[in-house]
């Protein structure tokens, strides 16, 4: 089995997470996915932005 190598996430993206549509979101990061993942991938990473976002708060 080969491993692809971790592509970063463009800076800003779980700051905008919220205002782009599912395709647009997966779109943005640049990563092949299938058609049929994209809601799934793009509800997973409003969930991390939405915890980056309470972390980031928790810290200050």
């Amino acid at each position: 089995m080969t491993q692809t190598p971790a592509q970063p996430v463009p800076a800003g993206l779980f700051e905008q997470a919220h205002d782009l549509d599912d395709a647009a979101l997966v779109a943005a990061l640049g990563w092949p996915v299938p058609l049929p993942c994209v809601p799934g991938v793009a509800s997973n990473l409003r969930l991390l932005a939405d915890h980056i976002a309470i972390m980031r708060g928790a810290r200050r």
